[in-house]
């Protein structure tokens, strides 16, 4: 077992613990800080030097995805931005009630040891809480790991994680209010600008979008994803069956494109037989997997596509990944003629 020894308990009338003067008690306050990474990072310094896990992390639950949001890690080599299974991960069972929110033994723990995500991750002692948005949903997790066991004191310090997890649930949940709010404006004008034979934003609410995603996440450390696609045959339709046969296949591909992505993700035509996918909070990995439900629903539809997806980085901006995409759906569709002679 490792760990620093167990520290001096914390009195009713004590004041706030503190990271290099900043009162952990005041982090809900959204102006002390530009975002919530920066807001929540010292938290997770102060909860490193008190309890001694490796590894603390800040994550969001996104559907079945676990983005992580803001990290403190000495052994792990965890960032802000990457994304996992929520169902693969210990919080997702924590938050099930499967296993304890302290566990200085994971191996003791069935349920914990049973997880996948530590199949190939050295996980000795795990400690997690579920943070919650103001109706009592489930929004994330503040949690922490070590790659040997801890000392079973650490089980006395539960109460205290469980009231900075409060006031960093209510800090994410403040944030993703601002951030949904902001988002519903960016539908308003996509809805706005709409394209006439499908109902799905235009080229010119996309390009909007695309800037202010690409802002976001640049604020926010958080992954994004483009994807490319193109109708394959659309021509060949048009020219035996006639445009409103074509004009048909357009919307339908719309429709099919648009039940494959996630509540948050935006769909636009970008003129032609050309759509866009803006996919939120995605990465690379993710965004593969979104492809390929697209593909399954347009072919469900007997409409068959070239898809082409790239990445948001720190050095590429979204502007830059779709220009990456559009290539890769060239390629693919270049591809499609060459097999097919």
């Amino acid at each position: 077992m490792s760990g620093p020894e167990a520290p001096p308990e914390l009195k009713p009338d004590d004041p706030a613990p503190s990271v290099s003067g900043v009162d952990l008690y005041s982090i809900a306050d959204l102006h002390a800080y530009a975002d919530f990474t920066q807001t929540v990072q010292p938290t997770l310094a102060f909860l490193q030097s008190r309890l001694g896990f490796d590894c603390w992390t800040v994550a969001r639950k996104l559907d079945d995805e676990y983005v992580i949001l803001a990290a403190h890690d000495r052994s792990y080599g965890l960032a802000g931005g990457e994304i996992f299974r929520w169902s693969d991960s210990l919080c997702a069972r924590m938050a099930l009630g499967l296993g304890p929110r302290v566990a200085p033994s994971l191996a003791s723990v069935p349920a914990y040891a049973r997880a996948p995500f530590v199949r190939d991750t050295p996980v000795g002692a795990y400690l997690g809480v579920p943070l919650h948005g103001p109706d009592g949903d489930l929004i994330g997790s503040l949690s922490a790991m070590h790659p040997t066991e801890m000392a079973d004191w650490v089980r006395g310090e539960q109460t205290l994680v469980e009231q900075i997890s409060r006031l960093v649930g209510a800090n994410l949940a403040a944030h993703l209010a601002v951030t949904e709010r902001s988002r519903l404006a960016e539908r308003a004008l996509l809805e706005a600008s709409t394209d006439p034979l499908t109902g799905i934003g235009n080229r010119r609410a996309w390009e909007w979008v695309i800037e202010a995603e690409d802002e976001r996440c640049a604020r926010f450390g958080r992954p994004a994803s483009v994807l490319s696609i193109d109708l394959d045959g659309l021509k060949s339709v048009n020219d035996r069956l006639g445009h409103s046969v074509g004009d048909d296949m357009i919307r339908r591909a719309a429709t099919a494109i648009s039940k494959a992505v996630r509540a948050h993700d935006v769909v636009a035509r970008l003129g032609g037989d050309e759509f866009g996918v803006l996919a939120i909070e995605c990465d690379a990995s993710a965004a593969r997997r979104l492809a390929k439900r697209i593909a399954r629903s347009l072919k469900s539809d007997e409409i068959q596509a070239s898809i082409g997806l790239a990445t948001r980085t720190d050095e590429q901006t979204l502007s830059a990944a779709w220009v990456e995409a559009d290539l890769a759906m060239y390629t693919a569709k270049r591809h499609l003629r060459t097999t097919s002679l």
